[in-house]
């Protein structure tokens, strides 16, 4: 059993079981047939969406941007716990099994299956610094453009020191032939 934690910025924390069933579907958001509905600022009616594939949970944006330690992610990223991902003002952290909280209580049963409501003053700001895998896609034209650029600075750093060197031995910058035409 899996759950996934939303920390508002008062510090309140919610706790959503998440079904460990292949293929399934959840969605993130404010709207009303939001599978896991948040309030929150920047929530959009379906933010993001959450599937269960192979043993692991993937995230991947839908109406909002997620981000993940603070990098937005264009696709689909699994979770990973101790990592801190957001949506709108509400942060969100995964905690892959069931067990004591980080109080070191077990959790309260509540009349609703899925939600459970653990109040916490620890903020989960702690883990930004944690490095979030990023992918990047590298434009075409600048991997052809950075060698030629690097050709260039080099170039006329050459010629910049010729240009010097010259100056120190003759003791002057251009021959005084060139100036007297």
């Amino acid at each position: 059993m899996a759950f996934i934690h939303s920390t508002d910025a008062a510090g309140n924390t919610l706790r959503y079981e998440l079904p460990a069933e292949e293929g399934v579907l959840i969605t993130l958001g404010c709207a009303e047939d939001a599978t896991l509905r948040f309030e929150g600022e920047g929530v959009a009616a379906q933010h993001a969406t959450l599937t269960f594939t192979d043993g692991q949970y993937a995230i991947s944006p839908a109406e909002g941007a997620v981000t993940v330690n603070g990098a937005p992610i264009e696709g689909a990223m699994l979770l990973v716990e101790g990592v801190d991902y957001a949506i709108g003002s509400l942060h969100l952290s995964f905690s892959p099994e069931a067990g004591a909280d980080e109080e070191g209580e077990a959790p309260a049963e509540e009349s609703e299956p899925q939600k459970k409501v653990v109040r916490r003053k620890k903020s989960l700001r702690s883990t930004l610094n944690t490095p979030a895998p990023v992918s990047r896609t590298e434009n075409p034209i600048v991997t052809l453009i950075i060698p030629f650029y690097a050709i260039a600075v080099v170039a006329a750093a050459f010629v910049a020191g010729l240009t010097l060197r010259y100056w120190i031995v003759t003791g002057g910058f251009l021959p005084a032939e060139w100036l007297n035409k």
